[in-house]
């Protein structure tokens, strides 16, 4: 009782494999060629239904990007996702980080230990990182005025829809259901911008630079904490070799000073424990404005 009367395929050979199967099981099979009319009356109700809710447009969209360079960074960012780098890095591993000839380095943070969101936090400047640790109400009063990068990596229904279908047509690599990349710059005024051609480009080479950084350079002392490193790492990117320049730790994180503001010190009259400071516990709040 399950079972369509009718399938309905835009693709003749596709059609022409399947319809024996289907007709030995009372199945019909007839082909109707891709509608694109059809495809705009779609894309205007669904404009319509969520007028209310934020459009995230494709990756597709950003200046000079191409099918090709985007699957070659979901190419990537799989590989990455498997090498599950936050196993060894915390949040607060903030790594300088710079694709060469890049003159002055980014700063990345690794999330995913924290086992609520995984990816990275890319900030342009330190002190957009330092602003993070500073004592404040809400994220929103520390993002950048151009905007917060991040690459996450998140479930299906947190997708553009735009990205799905580029996803179906171009067949690129994502590794589970859990790991659709997701690279966006969150601008101020609820506005959603996808990475430009140099963008995409640098998160490639990074993505594929940091598991070997990982792997290859991360080492801790006695007391689980990293050690200090430098490490130039090549890479082979969808533009040829890249060399990646990671520089850890990227400065002084101004932990104490807001520590010192923490809402949970001891209190003097109690004498409770305090509660120990945890960006980890933020894991989820701080990926999704950042």
């Amino acid at each position: 009782p399950q079972r369509p009367t009718k399938v309905i395929f835009e693709d003749r050979e596709l059609l022409q494999a399947l319809a024996p199967a289907l007709q030995k099981i009372g199945v019909k099979a007839t082909c109707y060629p891709h509608n694109e009319l059809l495809d705009a009356m779609v894309k205007d109700l669904e404009a319509h239904m969520n007028n209310d809710q934020l459009r995230i447009p494709g990756l597709l969209s950003g200046n000079k990007n191409t099918p090709q360079m985007v699957g070659d960074l979901f190419n990537a960012a799989a590989e990455f996702y498997r090498a599950a780098p936050w196993i060894q890095l915390s949040n607060d591993d903030i790594m300088a980080i710079r694709v060469l000839p890049q003159k002055e380095p980014y700063y990345v943070s690794v999330m995913g230990q924290g086992g609520i969101e995984y990816g990275m936090a890319l900030y342009l400047r330190w002190g957009d990182v330092e602003s993070i640790y500073l004592p404040h109400d809400h994220p929103m009063e520390v993002m950048p005025a151009e905007g917060s990068h991040s690459f996450l990596f998140n479930e299906i229904t947190e997708i553009s829809f735009d990205d799905l279908d580029a996803i179906e047509k171009y067949g690129w690599r994502v590794a589970n259901n859990q790991a659709y990349p997701f690279p966006a710059i969150f601008e101020p005024a609820d506005h959603v911008r996808r990475p430009d051609r140099d963008e995409i480009l640098w998160y490639e080479a990074v993505l594929r630079a940091i598991p070997e950084f990982v792997q290859n350079h991360v080492k801790k002392n006695m007391d689980g904490e990293l050690q200090p490193i430098e490490a130039r790492i090549l890479v082979s990117t969808s533009t040829g070799q890249k060399t990646v320049e990671i520089k850890f730790p990227a400065g002084d994180l101004p932990l104490a000073e807001h520590l010192a503001d923490d809402p949970y010190d001891e209190d003097s009259e109690t004498g409770d424990t305090p509660i120990p400071f945890d960006r980890r516990a933020m894991e989820g709040d701080m990926a999704r404005v950042f």
